[in-house]
């Protein structure tokens, strides 16, 4: 009986846990551009699930998985990414139905898959605001899901006015406080308040300013500029706020500067423009004007490597974090900013 009351103390009792270290790093820097020249890149780690942290568990959670054995919440086959302002990192992972969330100073990993009425099918965007909710893109069903902050469905048809055919690309605006969501199917881009009301939509099949072929990531820039992944034109527009056209860039082709299969898009804090390639096994980095200034990563599995990389999402320390989802993980890398 005094057994089963510790054992029963045990289990009510948590430990206080220490920041996580991400031990799958490599030995030695990893950076772009190489040896020689300023590095501007520098790989930090990678990440496949709990096992890549030393993370010191709480007792009860510890006696859990001692007894049961640990939860299977490793990446599969992750796509779109964001970061919360509790520096949750939220990935959406196709494979798995569901929404990794993996608060990045303790190494804490979970799942949120939806509810039994409304589960998620296959979630390609997330996005998280400012009050703690988040938002999720599920191209089969169509639908933008909303979720309270700790991980429970508040809207299972968030925008219930809006029609939309496969919502991929997700973000939050932050000049404009709504969210802008890509409809890949429907070739349109689409802004919502943070209540759901459709607020802007803009866009039809073409190859014309403003119009789009299977657009998919999205973006804003640091005054309100849109900046939208048009994948089977080859490029990247840049919109204005209202939607209107500002500017483009990219070619198709297997060279520098050219796109094959463009997914991902996010800015860093001086403006420049990263989009990773699933065809090229990289991200190639551009200024506002659409020059190429760099790329990093190449086709393999190891630190470094990419293989299919879809979501890419860049925090406000210019850390860039990739969905590497053929290698079923994420790589998170450092930008150096320019020095005075």
């Amino acid at each position: 009986m005094q057994n089963l009351r510790w054992l029963a103390l045990l289990l009510l009792c948590s430990c206080a846990t220490g920041p996580a270290t991400y031990t799958w790093r490599p030995e030695a820097p990893v950076r772009w551009p190489p040896p020689g020249e300023q590095a501007r890149i520098e790989l930090l780690f990678g990440y496949h699930g709990p096992a890549d942290t030393d993370r010191d568990l709480p007792t009860g959670e510890w006696i859990t998985d001692w007894v049961l054995g640990p939860p299977d919440v490793g990446l599969v086959s992750p796509f779109g990414m964001t970061l919360t302002a509790d520096n949750t990192l939220l990935v959406a992972d196709t494979a798995r139905a569901a929404i990794h969330r993996i608060h990045l100073p303790s190494g804490a990993h979970d799942l949120v898959s939806g509810s039994e009425a409304s589960p998620l099918v296959t979630p390609v965007g997330v996005a998280a605001v400012p009050d703690g909710r988040f938002f999720v893109a599920d191209s089969s069903t169509g639908e933008i899901t909303a979720f309270d902050p700790d991980g429970t469905v508040s809207e299972p048809s968030f925008a219930p006015e809006l029609t939309l055919q496969r919502p991929t690309g997700l973000c939050y605006d932050p000049v404009g406080e709504r969210l802008l969501v890509v409809d890949t199917l429907g070739c349109s881009v689409h802004a919502l308040s943070l209540s759901g009301e459709v607020q802007a939509s803009t866009g039809q099949r073409g190859d014309g300013p403003g119009e789009f072929n299977f657009p998919i990531g999205v973006t804003t820039g640091p005054g309100g500029d849109i900046y939208i992944v048009d994948s089977m034109n080859f490029r990247v527009q840049r919109l204005a706020a209202d939607f209107s056209f500002v500017s483009e860039f990219g070619i198709a082709g297997n060279g520098p500067g050219s796109f094959t299969k463009p997914k991902g898009v996010a800015l860093d804090s001086e403006g420049h423009v990263y989009v990773v390639d699933s065809m090229f096994d990289n991200v190639q980095v551009f200024d506002e004007d659409g020059t190429l200034l760099l790329a990093f990563g190449s086709g393999g599995s190891a630190l470094g490597q990419l293989y299919l990389p879809t979501g890419l999402f860049i925090d406000d320390s210019d850390r860039i974090f990739v969905a590497d989802t053929g290698n079923a993980r994420f790589q998170t890398f450092q930008y150096f900013r320019d020095t005075p």
